[in-house]
């Protein structure tokens, strides 16, 4: 009996442990998406003036 809250005691920390991770993570995903599609903008619309001052 003892054992068994033990375990479900440990199962419980683990799984929320995954979850709070697994949300942190999202939220970073999410953020650096975000982040990714704001520098192809501007590497889009920098790009052009880059290739006018580059030698052919």
């Amino acid at each position: 009996m003892f054992a068994l809250t033990l375990v479900e005691r440990h199962l419980g920390i683990f799984i929320g442990l995954l979850a709070y991770t697994n949300y942190s993570m999202t939220t970073e995903i999410r953020s650096a998406h975000k982040w990714l599609r704001q520098v192809c903008k501007l590497s889009l619309m920098t790009a052009p003036n880059i290739w006018i001052i580059l030698p052919n």
